[in-house]
């Protein structure tokens, strides 16, 4: 027996009082109304309609306001289902994206039939528990062999505008013992293994002191910084823009900050990945990694 269709017989049969007008409702044959009802009968072990006047039973009327909620909450799903195509998909970016990209990316998800609503979010989203209700995707910094979009890394400078790639054994102590060492700062959202580790092997190769190569409590605080003690700051060419560093490639080593995009509908996420590949890498000023 399908017991949802027995009650939504059994729900029009009580608000119609009468298989005819119920069946109508239903779109189908009268006798198919009248057999669902009485499948739910059996099934039940109890009258649930009087045939003389079309009443619900005393055991009916008891079961009517259950019989209807199952109805309401079986047509609900379908209409969620039958609506699915158009809820919009959020996706968190990196606070430091600049707005105007970030339209022209909505923009762009609107033409490929994308409802695309856009959030800024702190560097540690990764962290955070995607199970959420907002967002349900994200653009996250992660390990290179599972990333797809790339930002090269190198070094914002306040005070000089030197062209070329910056090598970092010119910040090696002098042998004068008053002389002030400058300092390498490194973001908190590159304070990863594949970053870190490689900067930490640099600064101890070139003879720098430990303390020459650090990780920044903040954006904010690596731009003071490079302004008040000409420290530099570990930084992707968009950053050194916004806080008017003059950019160089590092020297010695490649670094990227890489980025993947995660959330909790594998759906959403590989729609975004397929259909926005390039316009995320856009966003991100990033170059697009081939996967």
């Amino acid at each position: 027996m399908n017991l949802l269709a027995a009650c939504e017989a059994f729900v029009h049969v009580c608000d119609a009082r009468s298989f005819t007008v119920a069946a109508a409702r239903i779109g189908i044959p009268q006798s198919a109304a009248s057999r669902r009802v009485a499948a739910l009968e059996q099934h039940l072990g109890h009258i649930v309609i009087d045939r003389d006047n079309h009443r619900p039973s005393r055991f009916g009327a008891t079961l009517l306001p259950y019989a209807r909620r199952l109805t309401q909450l079986a047509g609900r799903i379908e209409e969620i289902a039958g609506q699915s195509h158009l809820q919009a998909i959020t996706l968190a970016v990196p606070e430091g994206c600049l707005a105007q990209k970030v339209a022209r990316l909505i923009r762009d998800a609107q033409k490929g039939s994308i409802d695309l609503e856009v959030v800024y979010a702190g560097w540690d989203l990764g962290d955070k528990d995607m199970s959420d209700p907002e967002p349900r995707t994200a653009l996250v910094p992660s390990p290179p062999d599972i990333s797809a979009w790339a930002i090269p890394l190198g070094v914002g400078q306040a005070h000089r505008e030197e062209t070329g790639p910056f090598f970092l054994d010119c910040l090696r102590p002098r042998r004068r013992l008053d002389a002030r060492t400058s300092r390498l700062w490194i973001l908190p959202e590159d304070d990863v293994s594949h970053i870190r580790d490689r900067l930490y092997h640099l600064r101890d190769s070139n003879g720098l002191k430990p303390g020459q190569v650090e990780r920044a409590p903040s954006a904010q605080a690596a731009a003071l910084a490079a302004f008040r003690d000409d420290d530099l700051v570990l930084c992707t060419p968009g950053e050194a823009q916004r806080f008017e560093l003059h950019w160089r490639p590092l020297g010695e080593v490649r670094l990227n900050r890489t980025y993947a995009i995660t959330g909790v509908d594998t759906t959403e996420v590989a729609t975004l990945k397929d259909k926005l590949w390039a316009h995320i890498a856009d966003v991100l000023g990033a170059q697009a990694i081939e996967y």
